[in-house]
């Protein structure tokens, strides 16, 4: 694959950090009764609606107030597209859709150290085995069964990285995932997600980059922004978006209790 410019290499973080901050899973910023505005038309019902239409209209590309500079946007993300590594959708005043390809996707994630869906398989695989044996809140899997652990020795940080991992599966459509009115998070696995998993698991393209620390750095900046601008979303639609239940997760034996199953390295194959 030809190497992208400085400028093209840019905008693919962009794009990538755009989506995966559209796709990270919503917590109320207010837990509990205080955030009913967050569900009724607020950031959350805009971000639903967002994901909504990804698949038609990706995520919006900043082009600059000119003329001049909606056009040299414009032939960027074109340069993208002739590489196989982007899809530009329609544009508007000062914002064009783009989205990345599958190929598009995969790079910049090994470039800047984030989860391949092949990473991510064996999460997929365990969703889809609670989800048949009924441990669902509608639909829903617990993001502390999927761990394997109870919320009262979960760590923050083991709720981030079941979060990074479940992205590259949550922006192909294999997964969605809901919250309740508690900030606590369930996955649900799609028609896609039970279509993939009948398939072969993905391989690590040969293609795949090396991590590369400054593309991480970059990245992780953008990603920042993007998820603090999302919290600033107002809905374009009058309507309320539906929390999951918070008395409604359903009780496994494994994360009962005292008990700490945590599920084994996701690493694995």
């Amino acid at each position: 694959m030809k190497k992208p410019t400085s400028e093209q290499l840019d905008a693919l973080l962009q794009i990538a950090a755009s989506t995966d901050a559209l796709f990270m899973p919503m917590r109320p910023a207010s837990p509990g009764g205080g955030n009913i505005a967050e569900f009724a038309g607020g950031w959350l019902c805009s971000v639903a609606e967002s994901r909504q239409l990804f698949g038609r209209s990706g995520v919006p590309f900043a082009a600059g107030g000119s003329m001049a500079e909606r056009q040299a946007a414009g032939r960027l993300l074109a340069s993208l597209a002739t590489l196989g590594l982007a899809t530009v959708y329609s544009a508007t005043w000062r914002r064009i859709g783009v989205s990345l390809t599958d190929r598009g996707d995969l790079w910049i994630r090994g470039l800047s150290g984030g989860y391949t869906p092949s990473e991510a398989w064996t999460i997929l695989r365990q969703i889809l085995k609670l989800t048949d044996a009924g441990c669902v809140n509608a639909g829903h899997v617990s993001e502390s069964d999927i761990l394997g652990v109870g919320y009262d020795k979960l760590t923050s940080q083991e709720l981030v990285d079941l979060e990074h991992r479940c992205i590259p599966l949550l922006v192909r459509g294999w997964l969605t995932s809901s919250c309740d009115g508690d900030g606590r998070v369930g996955y649900s696995i799609t028609d896609l997600g039970r279509t993939a998993l009948a398939r072969t698991k993905p391989r690590q393209p040969r293609w795949l980059p090396m991590p590369n620390d400054a593309a991480f750095s970059r990245f992780s900046e953008l990603y920042k922004l993007a998820l603090a601008d999302r919290q600033t979303w107002k809905s374009q639609r009058s309507h309320v978006l539906i929390p999951l239940g918070a008395g409604s997760w359903p009780e496994r034996p494994e994360v009962a209790g005292s008990t700490d199953n945590r599920s084994a390295s996701f690493t694995s194959s």
